[in-house]
């Protein structure tokens, strides 16, 4: 190969990879934030036996308020302050007790893997403090909620229920009732999914007061904007883990995604008015309920074509900062520059 030629194949070479790079994927090593991750499921544990009430005054003093909460909202056993509500949870943490079957079935599945957990969660704040390095980063905690709550969130903690990512083929989630636990939400009980849905859910909880709720193109933007953040916290992570979709239901949407958009782009769908008709489109369930997808349309497609529409907007607008697209209220400017044909 002639100098000429192999100067041209690198130039080549190198414009390649520039179309390639995601504009997301920021170094923020030289970031620092204060986080704290703690196992509140293993320290509530101390509460069993005579000295419940001093171990309980312990578990305020390092959790505040989330420890009477725990008790009252997440187990429902009402205040401990009144002693029978802690003699419930001894009670009901006995050795053989199905809830301390599922606290050792959170040892074995998890426990290897909290400190990769840890450092994914600090990256992705990381990244987060990137583009709002004003806003308040939140400490984490582990928890066991009796399949009550998979992610709790709030500006200062997110509580993270390992019992809902123990795996679907885990002898206690097959043991959950399928009349609470159907088998399209048993497939997304699975470690993959722990970081990404508390980082989803945070954003979720925190930018709620964005969501106008009045018809369907206010609720496919929001959580556009929602799920473009995913991006922006968690650039290397996969469509699927992001979405928390099974194998298979990313390509189905890349695949009919015109499809999806014809359903979406006719005018009395758009601006559907009726709560119950748009959130066909946005909640979770075995496939997108509307009269016009087949059955083997994942769920959520509304979540996933309104992150579609965000991309496209950012990816045409470059100079918008994610602080901007937040604000952003004219729906129709962003969905402008939506194209399902790429």
């Amino acid at each position: 190969m002639s100098h000429r030629h192999f100067f041209q194949f690198l130039l080549f070479i190198v414009l390649l990879a520039s179309c390639n790079t995601n504009p997301l994927d920021i170094d923020v090593s030289h970031i620092t934030r204060s986080q704290s991750f703690t196992r509140f499921d293993q320290d509530v544990l101390k509460l069993r036996g005579a000295d419940r009430e001093k171990e309980y005054s312990a578990l305020l003093d390092k959790y505040g308020s989330f420890g009477q909460d725990y008790f009252e909202f997440i187990l429902q056993l009402g205040n401990p302050a009144d002693t029978n509500a802690l003699e419930a949870f001894d009670h009901i943490m006995g050795e053989d007790s199905l809830l301390m079957l599922t606290q050792n079935e959170i040892e074995r599945i998890h426990g290897p893997k909290i400190e990769g957990y840890n450092d994914e969660l600090v990256d992705a704040w990381k990244h987060y403090a990137y583009y709002f390095p004003e806003e308040p980063t939140p400490n984490i905690t582990y928890i066991n909620s009796w399949f009550n709550y998979a992610i709790i969130p709030s500006d200062s903690l997110v509580a993270i229920g390992l019992d809902f990512f123990l795996g679907v083929d885990n002898e206690v989630t097959k043991a959950l009732p399928p009349e609470s636990f159907p088998n399209y939400f048993k497939r997304k009980m699975e470690s993959r999914y722990v970081v990404s849905d508390a980082v989803r859910g945070w954003l979720m909880v925190k930018y709620q007061d964005k969501l106008k709720q009045e018809k369907l193109i206010n609720s496919l933007i929001w959580y556009g904007k929602m799920m473009y953040l995913v991006d922006a916290c968690m650039p290397a992570v996969e469509d699927s883990i992001k979405m928390s979709y099974p194998s298979g239901h990313i390509e189905w949407c890349e695949k009919n995604e015109e499809a999806i958009w014809l359903q979406l782009a006719n005018q009395k769908v758009m601006f559907e008015t009726n709560r119950f008709e748009i959130s066909k489109w946005f909640v979770d369930g075995p496939f997108t309920r509307t009269a016009d997808l087949p059955q083997d349309a994942p769920a959520q497609l509304g979540i996933w074509t309104g992150w579609q529409i965000v991309r496209d907007y950012m990816k045409e607008n470059p100079e918008v900062s994610l602080q901007e697209l937040i604000d952003e209220e004219n729906d129709q400017r962003i969905l402008k520059y939506y194209d399902p044909r790429n």
